[in-house]
């Protein structure tokens, strides 16, 4: 899902690099391709779907990892 933050800032930019376009033409197309993402009508660019189980060993081998490196800085102190 695209946050609304996002959007706000994407089309801040957008609109900087293209002001011709105009500011309401950028919204739109920003705020209508946000809503395709968010129903899975469009995929952003660079984004693979994974299933549950493996961002479950993702974010749990994430975790050992933020941990050894917790316990790497206290070490050294």
């Amino acid at each position: 899902m695209v946050e609304d933050e996002e959007v706000k800032l994407l089309c801040t930019m957008l609109n900087a690099v293209f002001p011709s376009v105009g500011r309401p033409a950028v919204e739109r197309i920003v705020t209508s391709m946000a809503k395709q993402v968010a129903a899975g009508e469009r995929k952003l660019p660079g984004v693979k779907t994974v299933s549950k189980e493996a961002a479950r060993r993702q974010l749990k081998d994430f975790g050992v990892s933020q941990a050894e490196q917790v316990g790497l800085v206290m070490s050294s102190h």
